[in-house]
């Protein structure tokens, strides 16, 4: 049954009033001159490229963010966490290589790199290496062992891939980040896994609430349905 990253651990930017006012005229299909003026004063400067990335991805402009990620790479190659933004826009586009080089390059500049060492894991469990992606998840335990946070307890579970005590670490997960889709996706698998397919439906139908188009989570909703249908004409508790 295949699981899915809980969320690809992203640092947030801090926005200046600036910043924040680039933000909101760059939701605009033509952007004002007052972000090209920012460029003509700052071309060769990694960290409003690095910005600039963020806020394009952040709207969903992937080819204007990867240009501004590559710009800042670039200009500044030592920027580690340049190099992970170009990991998570390569991984969310499902560019496997290209996203494991990413996050490599940036662990070589900041070993303890925590989002690079989890979105790398995340990256190779997608390739099919789930040996050298419990490596990864191991090393970003060691550098956060006991923080309370929804990464790390996604990593618990991940790690030990029993329903049960999956179920644990994923509730905590949903109780951090109830927006979570893939969060509620992996809980309602563990659930389908332990037979509690009312509990899992729910999760899957939470999904749906945040994803309305997510077919593998129809998919499981559909399933947990049918079974808890046979249950009730059988006379069993599903």
């Amino acid at each position: 049954m295949p699981w899915r990253p809980s969320g690809l651990n992203r640092s947030p930017w801090k926005r200046t009033s600036n910043w924040a006012s680039c933000y909101s005229r760059l939701a605009s299909p033509n952007p004002p001159y007052s972000i090209q003026h920012i460029l003509q004063m700052n071309p060769a400067d990694a960290e409003t490229h690095l910005k600039l990335g963020a806020l394009f991805e952040s709207l969903g402009r992937s080819a204007e963010a990867l240009e501004h990620y590559q710009q800042a790479v670039r200009h500044k190659p030592d920027i580690a966490e340049a190099h992970g933004h170009l990991g998570m826009l390569f991984l969310s586009q499902f560019r496997l290589d290209e996203a494991i080089g990413a996050y490599q390059t940036a662990l070589n500049l900041r070993p303890e790199y925590l989002d690079a060492l989890i979105n790398l894991g995340s990256a190779l469990e997608q390739q099919g290496k789930p040996d050298d992606a419990a490596e990864q998840y191991a090393k970003a335990l060691r550098v956060s062992p006991t923080t309370p946070t929804p990464t790390a307890t996604w990593v618990c579970s991940w790690r030990t891939r029993q329903a049960g005590r999956s179920r644990w670490h994923l509730q905590k997960v949903v109780t951090f980040e109830p927006q979570n889709a893939n969060a509620h996706y992996n809980l309602g698998n563990a659930l389908l896994d332990l037979g509690e397919h009312a509990r899992a439906a729910f999760h899957y139908a939470e999904v749906l609430t945040l994803h309305p188009g997510d077919e593998a989570a129809s998919r499981k909703l559909a399933l947990c349905q049918a079974r808890q249908t046979k249950a009730a004409t059988t006379g069993k508790v599903p």
